[in-house]
């Protein structure tokens, strides 16, 4: 599985290594295919309301969209990029107590369930989506919750 993380901002630096190795347990959780590709790119408000109104037709930024990049040589590879809004991730950490590692966890989190196939379009939706990153959140904590404190430096 390869996972490409690239950082067009300077709030937050990231350590790659360590973000890769909880993206990793979460693609090998959700039942990703080794054979997959994923970029994430961490990005600003602006760069992210460029996308968004590109693509969504919405003049605003949001904290996370995600894009499945079927293989059209190999139809069950599904490659994808989440891009995530790094100033959304500290605005929303602090709204919501969650703290920016955890924050940034879950826009990872919420992109890889969109590439899965889930969606949020409604609040049934929503509230399910809602509980899946809750219990993906939680399996990291368990399994990997040092890590959390190294994602940035």
């Amino acid at each position: 599985m390869k996972i490409l993380i690239t950082s067009l901002q300077n709030l937050l630096l990231i350590r790659k290594n360590q973000l890769k190795i909880l993206i990793r347990l979460l693609l090998f959780r959700l039942g990703f295919n080794p054979k997959e590709s994923i970029s994430i790119v961490l990005t600003n408000n602006e760069v992210i309301s460029r996308i968004n109104n590109e693509y969504f037709g919405k003049k605003s930024p949001t904290d996370v969209i995600s894009f499945s990049l079927p293989d059209k040589f190999d139809p069950d590879k599904i490659s994808g990029e989440i891009v995530i809004s790094i100033e959304e991730v500290i605005s929303n950490s602090r709204k919501y107590h969650s703290g920016s590692a955890e924050e940034l966890m879950r826009y990872i989190i919420h992109g890889l369930l969109h590439l899965k196939g889930l969606n949020d379009s409604t609040s049934s939706q929503r509230v399910k989506m809602k509980k899946e990153e809750d219990l993906l959140l939680n399996f990291l904590k368990d399994k990997e919750g040092k890590l959390f404190k190294k994602i940035f430096k």
